[in-house]
C-alpha cells in the first residue's frame, strides 16, 4: 500500500503544488481546479498515512493527525465537488438531538463515496444529499442524476459501497444502493441515532 498508493498520492500532490506555484499563469477556472486537486491530494495522503499506522499497529503512527470528518465538514466537501464540476444540493433536516461521531463519520463517508462515484460514472450530473436526523433514527439519501449521453463509465470493483454497507451494519443500521428511475443511481442508509455509543451534539447550519 505504501509503495503503490502513498507514493502515487504524494506524486500527485507534488505536481499540483508545482502548478499552484505558477497559478498566476493560469486562468481562474484552472486555479480553482489546481487548488482543489492539491487539497484533496493532501487529505488523501494524510488519511493513508493514518491507515498505514493503524495496520502496522504502531502507537505513534496510529494516532489520528486530525479529527475525523463530521457533518459540519459536508459543506466543504460539497464545495470541492462543485469546483470539480458536480452540482450538489445538500439538505440536512434535524430535530434537536445528539448525533454520535461514528454516525456523523458514516454519513460523511457516504456523501464522499456518492460524489466520487458521480464524478466517475456520471460527470456533470446533479447529486442530491438528504439527511434526516431524529432522536431515534438518522436517514441518509444520496441520489445521482443520469450520466451524459454516450458516456463510458470507468470500471469499478464496488469496494466503496461494500465498505459503506459494512460500516452502517456495524452501527446497527443498513444500506441499499442501486439504479433508480430515470437512469439515476440512489443510495439509502439508515442507522439508529444512538448507534450503540454515547451521543454528541450536532448543530445543523
Amino acid at each position: 500500500m505504501h509503495d503503490v498508493v502513498a507514493h502515487s498520492l504524494t506524486l500527485l500532490v507534488v505536481h499540483a503544488e508545482t502548478m499552484r506555484a505558477r497559478a498566476a499563469e493560469l486562468p481562474p477556472w484552472a486555479q480553482e481546479g489546481v487548488n482543489a486537486m492539491a487539497s484533496a491530494g493532501r487529505q488523501a495522503t494524510s488519511e493513508m498515512r493514518e491507515l498505514l499506522g493503524i495496520l502496522r499497529g504502531t502507537t505513534g503512527e496510529a494516532a489520528p493527525r486530525r479529527p475525523a470528518p463530521q457533518l459540519a465538514d459536508l459543506p466543504r466537501l460539497v464545495e470541492d465537488a462543485e469546483q470539480a464540476g458536480t452540482p450538489v444540493r445538500l439538505d440536512i433536516h434535524t430535530e434537536a438531538t445528539a448525533l454520535p461521531r461514528p454516525v456523523q463519520l458514516a454519513a460523511y463517508r457516504l456523501a464522499q463515496e456518492c460524489l466520487a462515484n458521480a464524478r466517475r460514472h456520471a460527470p456533470g450530473a446533479e447529486v442530491t444529499l438528504d439527511i434526516h436526523i431524529t432522536p431515534d433514527e438518522t436517514r441518509i439519501e444520496a441520489d445521482c442524476g443520469p450520466p451524459p449521453p454516450n458516456h463510458q463509465p470507468a470500471p469499478g470493483a464496488g469496494a466503496g459501497l461494500t465498505g459503506l454497507r459494512e460500516r452502517f451494519t456495524s452501527l446497527g443500521g443498513d444500506l441499499s444502493a442501486g439504479p433508480a428511475p430515470g437512469s439515476r443511481f440512489r443510495i439509502t442508509a439508515t442507522v439508529p441515532t444512538t448507534a450503540r455509543t454515547g451521543g454528541e451534539p450536532f448543530a445543523a447550519g
